[in-house]
């Protein structure tokens, strides 16, 4: 049970008695109403200010929905796990062990790193900076709308802690183990006094261990920026390289700066591409990319040190040879800075060299994964997407079959969203899902299928989601066109608001309507509570509600519910879509729809009952099964049509639009037109 203040709630029933009020002005049609909305907001954005504050509202408002920092959380939690994993597995096993031991020092110093995130603004999201208000210009308003930016900062800032005390043991370990005596005699160096003073650094704690890394980097500056690098790939939050990917995040984040409105598609980009990079490090031969780019990038390291180095040593040489003490110390003070920025540049360069072998044992743990994902799809403990086909994913969402989930015990668990593993798995499942309805087709999946699977496996990610809405959008767009429009709208509503609607009413609700504006409406109406429950809910094609689960976590725990009924359902040859929205030409609007698919399910459900009580019926090839089981579906979705019919045509309207079409079936449209005339 979610509380929540009076506050809260009275801004929450403000908010729906004004949306209410929009549904029910009788003055107002539905297409009115969202043309005047896309007017104001349309006025709005060629305010001055308006624009540039826009991107940082949909941000927060998309991170608003605890699920969401849920979902965040695990997925900074993964690394934190597997690095030691990996490093082992990568020939250093002392290392892996010494991060372990990091870690439970990095978890004592992640509670004060947290709170120290939540107390100041983040400079720097997602590679985006912020002003001193970034929504409005009411420090406290502005301080509550963008609450949610500062959580996930503050978030990683926690995780940043103990992904830095890893390394740091790591790298200590490598220090008085394996590091070569040049890198001592090029930065005039003692090994043991040196060994000691860092020992003396890392015992520094109090404040989230931010003066360790102060100290360590006056100390150490190669060491303070490995460190660095290793907490911001753990975070993804590594800065846009040099990749082609990366390239193109460039560009995105170069256009949302000059059209903030383009934070609708693609609230995130540095965020995103790099959960993209990491997850696809794990498919092999994928990963080799990474590969490829990190040995690129260390040739241009080694330019700009070389480069560096050289300015130093002229700098450090015209120190020695001034006249003028004034002079000598500027150019020592120059020297210096020339000799941090080298050593940082080192720092990142011996971070890329470490992860090369790490790279090519992530693409071995990923074909583990694979094996086992095949495995567990065979034998039917684990799924991918819904399939592309609408009949067939009818057909799996009535059959108590769970997307992206694994069968534990008597519940799906999903892993939807948690990298590495949704990204591998997923990938496996949803190819041999595609390979398993080609055969049924009696084809083989082409290269654009392909493409999709591994697009939609890539994209479909909690950051990513509306860049890969939009690409569907244009891909097929008779079918997702509409749909993507509609989800513009989302970040309209706080997530958080959306959030609450849901736990107050954990049902799948029916939106589409004939008329995109209504249809535009009815979404931002079931993100609001108290509005949500006033839309008919959507039952599946067995007449049944459908629940949501994982409205409160984002990671969804549902009950394996297959009973006979929806055993039946099991069958490769059975595929059973939705009704068709039009009956003689009509369009049935939201109830009408609604009202009829739970009409036909019911029966459906009825029949399909006395079937699986039937014994003959099991012994039946599962081809006839099916072949029986969409004639009867067939006979009482026309039934129930006809039923329907003889209701719309009371309307005097309807009844005149149901007689034109069925004449201009029959040919004689054209008599009605000159009558008409």
């Amino acid at each position: 049970m979610v509380n929540l203040s009076k506050k809260c709630l009275d801004f929450i029933a403000r908010m729906s008695d004004s949306i209410n009020e929009l549904y029910t002005n009788p003055a107002v049609s539905p297409a009115e109403a969202a043309q005047a909305a896309a007017e104001g907001m349309t006025k709005a954005l060629k305010t001055p200010g308006i624009r540039d504050r826009i991107g940082s509202f949909i941000r927060n408002s998309y991170l608003s929905a605890m699920s969401t920092q849920a979902i965040n959380f695990v997925n900074n939690l993964v690394p934190i796990i597997t690095s030691p994993i990996i490093r082992t597995l990568s020939g250093k096993p002392r290392e892996g062990l010494a991060m372990l031991e990091g870690i439970t020092e990095g978890f004592l110093e992640a509670f004060p790193r947290f709170f120290a995130g939540l107390s100041k603004r983040t400079e720097d999201f997602d590679g985006n900076t912020h002003n001193a208000f970034d929504i409005v210009r009411n420090k406290y308003a502005d301080a509550a709308l963008t609450y949610p930016q500062k959580l996930t900062g503050a978030l990683d800032q926690a995780f940043s802690a103990v992904l830095e005390r890893m390394e740091f043991k790591a790298m200590l370990h490598r220090i008085k183990n394996s590091f070569p005596d040049e890198y001592f005699t090029r930065n005039g160096l003692d090994k043991t006094k040196f060994v000691q003073e860092l020992e003396q650094v890392a015992l520094k704690r109090g404040d989230g261990n931010l003066s360790f890394l102060r100290l360590l980097e006056n100390q150490s500056p190669e060491l303070y920026q490995q460190l660095q690098e290793f907490a911001a790939a753990g975070t993804f939050r590594t800065p846009l390289g040099r990749s082609l990917l990366d390239q193109m995040g460039k560009k995105i984040s170069d256009a949302k700066n000059v059209a903030p409105e383009l934070n609708l598609v693609v609230p995130f980009v540095r965020t995103g591409i790099n959960v993209a990079k990491y997850a696809g490090g794990f498919i092999p031969g994928l990963g080799q990319l990474r590969v490829r780019q990190a040995k690129k990038d260390i040739e241009l390291l080694d330019s700009q040190i070389n480069s560096l180095l050289q300015r130093e040593t002229k700098a450090k040489e015209k120190a020695n040879q001034a006249l003028f003490p004034g002079q000598a110390e500027s150019l020592r003070a120059k020297a210096q800075a020339l000799e941090t920025r080298r050593r940082k540049l080192e720092g990142t360069r011996t971070f890329k060299e470490e992860q090369i072998p790490e790279f090519y044992v992530q693409q071995v743990v990923g074909a583990g994964m694979m094996l086992s994902t095949y495995g567990l799809v065979n034998a039917g403990l684990l799924t991918g997407h819904y399939s592309s086909d609408p009949a067939t994913r009818q057909k799996q969402m009535a059959s108590g079959m769970r997307e992206m989930s694994i069968k534990v015990g008597d519940r799906w668990i999903s892993y939807d969203r948690v990298e590495p593993f949704s990204t591998v798995m997923g990938l496996v499942a949803d190819g041999m899902t595609a390979l398993k309805e080609g055969r049924m087709k009696g084809e083989s999946p082409g290269v654009g299928d392909i493409a999709k699977i591994v697009g939609r496996n890539l994209l479909d990610k909690t950051f990513t989601e509306g860049l890969g809405k939009m690409f569907l959008a244009i891909q097929e767009s008779d079918r997702y066109l509409e749909s993507y429009l509609v989800s513009l709208t989302n970040p309209l509503v706080p997530a958080i608001v959306n959030q609450i609607a849901r736990l107050r009413d954990p049902l799948v609700r029916e939106t589409k309507d004939p008329e995109l504006a209504d249809w535009m409406l009815n979404s931002i109406k079931s993100r609001i509570p108290g509005l949500r429950e006033q839309l008919p809910a959507r039952p599946d094609v067995l007449g049944q509600e459908q629940p949501l689960y994982g409205v409160s976590t984002g990671i969804a725990v549902a009950p394996v519910n297959q009973d006979e009924v929806r055993a039946l359902l099991d069958n490769p040859y059975l595929t059973i879509d939705r009704p068709d929205r039009k009956i003689g030409g009509i369009e049935l609007d939201m109830e009408q729809f609604a009202a009829l698919e739970q009409r036909v399910g019911q029966r459906v459900y009825e029949v399909f009952g006395m079937m699986a009580a039937n014994p003959g019926f099991a012994s039946v090839p599962k081809s006839l099964q099916a072949k029986f089981l969409k004639e009867m579906v067939t006979e009482i979705r026309q039934q129930e049509r006809l039923a329907a019919l003889g209701t719309l045509i009371q309307d005097p309207a309807l009844r005149a639009q149901y007689i034109l079409k069925e004449m201009q079936k029959m040919g004689l449209g054209s008599l009605v037109e000159e009558e008409e005339e």
